[in-house]
């Protein structure tokens, strides 16, 4: 979409704008942050990241579902492009979502950690489903494997 600024010069509006990063980009933020702040300040200011991005691209995107059947066929495939990893939707009603995850990308960046680790991913499941659900919903990593767990587990149950 191309329009013209006060000036008559052409410029390009982009209403949802992306770029991509090497996932290695993620571990060097994660590392940072962690030296900086401390490890719990880190991951909670990562996970509050991931909340805020999450709440915004469902609104940017208009990303709304008529029904939770829609949502539980679409959501997986729409992580999927989003490059988040390969969701699969365990449990999904309107207070507690249990999400699988094989191959996150943040925990691929990160690699062996020894302790759940997808900061990112959980907050931001939490702001996209908040979003979606317009009820604020929290995430908690409960299976990683940046842990040494096969694959990332996610709950999602309505805030308190």
């Amino acid at each position: 979409m191309e329009d013209t600024n006060s000036q008559g010069d052409s410029q390009v509006n982009h209403p949802v704008a992306f770029f991509l990063m090497p996932i290695d980009i993620l571990k060097g933020v994660h590392e940072e942050l962690s030296e900086i702040l401390g490890p719990d300040v880190a991951s909670k200011v990562i996970y509050n990241c991931g909340v805020r991005s999450g709440k915004n691209i469902v609104k940017d995107m208009n990303i709304n579902f008529p029904d939770l059947k829609t949502l539980c066929t679409t959501l997986p495939e729409l992580w999927l492009q989003m490059g988040m990893g390969v969701f699969t939707i365990e449990k999904l009603d309107e207070k507690d979502i249990v999400l699988k995850c094989k191959e996150s990308n943040e925990a691929i960046a990160l690699g062996y950690t020894g302790r759940i680790s997808c900061d990112l991913t959980s907050g931001y499941l939490a702001g996209m489903i908040s979003t979606i659900f317009n009820k604020e919903f929290t995430c908690e990593e409960r299976k990683c494997t940046s842990k040494g767990d096969s694959f990332c587990v996610f709950e999602l149950f309505l805030s308190k």
